[in-house]
């Protein structure tokens, strides 16, 4: 299996995922963000890979999804956020 990531954008409780990295997307919320305010807004990222990665960690939290016995998908991990009242 091949590893690779995938991105969430979440705009004020509503996410999208996407396959893709979506900067040209992100750069547009927060640059809206900056001029109008009133965004709550959190870009993250997740791998998706082999089984092999439950080997190297402590999965005891259930952080780690094992989807098959070949794809494991990790938790989300915070890439950027902005919080503008």
């Amino acid at each position: 299996m091949m590893a690779y990531y995938q991105y969430r954008i979440t705009v004020n409780g509503v996410e999208r995922i996407f396959d893709s990295y979506p900067i040209e997307r992100w750069n547009k919320i927060f640059n809206l963000a900056d001029r109008r305010g009133g965004i709550r807004a959190s870009f993250d990222e997740r791998l998706i890979t082999s089984s092999i990665i439950l080997k190297m960690v402590d999965n005891s939290r259930g952080d780690y999804l094992m989807v098959d016995d070949n794809t494991v998908v990790c938790p989300w991990y915070t890439l950027a956020e902005v919080d503008l009242p």
